[in-house]
């Protein structure tokens, strides 16, 4: 997984744990890691293009719909994805949606950093 700064972390990752390295030579090197869980991370602008229509006064579609996709574990969201040449197809409040990797989602960062469109 990548090392990202922490004003880099998108979304509300759940936390795992964090850790301290000290250089025994020289204690005033030292960095601290926070590790996250890996989770999807979505093209907000694609999102609310493709599928804002479907908001209402009572709810944000578009919030609703990353919601249901951060449910996924990460080898199921692969799977189903593959499966399915790139997309994923779901039927969420009576619409029918296809998200499509690279365009309205990645698996995760380092699926963001590595795209190619494959």
């Amino acid at each position: 997984m990548p090392v990202v700064p922490l004003s880099e972390k998108s979304g509300n990752a759940p936390f795992i744990g964090e850790t301290e390295f000290v250089d025994p030579e020289n204690e005033a090197e030292q960095v601290k890691l926070y590790i996250y869980l890996a989770q999807a991370e979505f093209v907000d602008a694609a999102l609310q293009a493709d599928f804002g229509q479907f908001s209402n006064e009572q709810r944000d579609f578009v919030a609703v719909l990353k919601s249901y996709v951060l449910q996924y574990n990460s080898e199921e969201l692969e799977r189903q994805v593959t499966t399915n040449n790139g997309a994923l197809n779901l039927r969420l409040d009576g619409n029918s949606v296809t998200l499509v990797r690279g365009t309205h989602f990645f698996y995760n960062k380092k699926d963001r950093n590595s795209f190619s469109g494959n």
